[in-house]
């Protein structure tokens, strides 16, 4: 309700507290009217649990998505395309993450999918001025199998890799058009088996004398300037 006020009538003489009545009475029904339309304005949502509240495209109404929520605990969108956690700052992104400026990062971990690389790119590779730092696991290795695939003409490969028992380190050079050249093959424990790399086109491939072996590998691969 408005606020009413016991105004004099406009033929008596209340002096100047007449004016100032009058403009509060009409302040107070102006706002009593303003808040009348926001309300009149807001649409009743169904079936948007949580939604956040937001301009429609047009910029003519209030609307909600489903895919854009907040349960005072988690911001989302898209459900699991991109999440925050609010206790803890947790965030997950689905899909590919583009950064224009400087970033910080603290500890990058890839997960923990078989055959699953993970690239960190610093420049642009193919002009010749930066490198990719490429890491890959891969399992149950017999007979010869793919465990890097390059992006690049020539690339520094560190392959760590064992049987259980059995752990061995290797260091290759690896290009496009030339062999896998190892530079330097370790034994850590045990006796791993006789390991024989190859190329099948961009592929570094590996096959075990005997066993059967997974392999992380790590690689610093560049193009020519």
């Amino acid at each position: 309700m408005p606020l009413r006020l016991d105004i004099p009538p406009d033929d008596y003489d209340a002096g100047p507290f007449q004016k100032i009545w009058r403009k509060v009475e009409l302040w107070a029904g102006v706002e009593e009217n303003a808040i009348r339309l926001i309300k009149s304005q807001l649409p009743t949502f169904t079936g948007a649990e949580n939604g956040i509240v937001h301009i429609n495209a047009g910029g003519t109404a209030l609307t909600t998505t489903t895919g854009f929520t907040f349960d005072g605990t988690t911001f989302a969108i898209g459900t699991n395309k991109f999440t925050v956690v609010a206790a803890s700052g947790n965030t997950l992104v689905a899909g590919t993450l583009g950064v224009v400026g400087e970033t910080t990062l603290g500890v990058v971990t890839a997960d923990a999918v078989a055959n699953h690389p993970l690239v960190l790119k610093i420049g642009t590779v193919s002009s010749g001025n930066g490198a990719n730092f490429r890491g890959k696991t891969t399992a149950s290795i017999t007979v010869a199998k793919t465990i890097l695939t390059l992006s690049t003409r020539s690339a520094l490969v560190l392959v760590a890799g064992n049987d259980g028992t059995n752990f061995f380190s290797d260091l290759l050079m690896v290009s496009f058009g030339g062999a896998a050249a190892v530079v330097s093959s370790n034994t850590d424990t045990g006796a791993p088996a006789v390991r024989t790399y190859s190329k099948s086109g961009n592929e570094l491939q590996l096959a075990m004398a005997s066993g059967t072996y997974g392999t992380n590998v790590m690689s610093i691969e560049l193009d020519p300037k």
